[in-house]
């Protein structure tokens, strides 16, 4: 009896030492510790974005001198956080952005059979101003400007179209996988000079727009819905 007995102590025992019975704590669950670099995007944003992952008993900790993040929580926690900047703290993407100003009038009482000129206008603008045409009273569209830019996320970027017209706006962000290009601000702006010689600048249109690539978007502004005149800016953008 008592051999047996020996046996049945020395398996408890070895029971207890097994690192991988029931009593240890499962890999997953560990608390741990890990730093990640941040390159290209703001310390403070990566903090904001990853803050919503971690479980009760986690922290993050910036360490602004090193650009660096530490997140302290479950390894599985970890995992996440370490996926989403990943994919996250990327480059600054770039934009080509093609901005045209129009000039609409209402000619319909002068002469409404007569012919445009299409005065250069690309087959895709002509095709939008034609529609427009239908429906609304400004049936003549005069070229002011055109120009294409190129910016990053995140740019303040000014356009100058004519001597008198401007485009002011910034670049959002671009989702190359949903195919959208926001653009937080847009404004169209005529410039001038003020009595004392100053510059004058009056805000025509302002507004925010999200993009696909390549399609033109149309916007806009007129001193008043009654007006025969209308200025209109065509957008068009696309990842470079």
């Amino acid at each position: 009896m008592r051999p047996a007995a020996s046996v049945l102590l020395v398996g408890l025992a070895l029971a207890a030492l097994d690192p991988g019975g029931v009593q240890a704590a499962p890999e997953a669950d560990a608390v741990t510790a890990r730093a990640f670099q941040i390159h290209y995007q703001p310390l403070a944003d990566a903090a904001d974005l990853v803050s919503p992952l971690l479980s009760e008993s986690g922290t993050v900790t910036l360490r602004p001198r090193l650009s660096t993040l530490v997140v302290e929580d479950r390894r599985a926690v970890i995992d996440r956080v370490g996926d989403l900047l990943r994919d996250w703290d990327i480059p600054p993407r770039n934009v080509e952005i093609t901005l045209s100003l129009f000039l609409g009038t209402d000619r319909r009482s002068q002469d409404p059979q007569a012919p445009q000129a299409d005065h250069g206008l690309s087959r895709e603008v002509r095709g939008v101003l034609d529609k427009l045409s239908d429906f609304t009273k400004w049936t003549n569209y005069s070229p002011l400007g055109s120009r294409s830019v190129t910016g990053s996320e995140g740019d303040t970027i000014v356009a100058n179209l004519s001597d008198e017209y401007r485009v002011v706006f910034v670049v959002g962000s671009v989702h190359e996988a949903h195919g959208a290009i926001k653009f937080d601000r847009l404004q169209l702006q005529q410039v001038g000079l003020a009595e004392d010689g100053s510059e004058s600048v009056r805000d025509l249109y302002t507004c925010a727009l999200v993009l696909a690539p390549g399609k033109l978007r149309l916007v806009g502004a007129a001193t008043d819905p009654n007006s025969n005149r209308v200025l209109f800016l065509a957008v068009q953008s696309g990842p470079r």
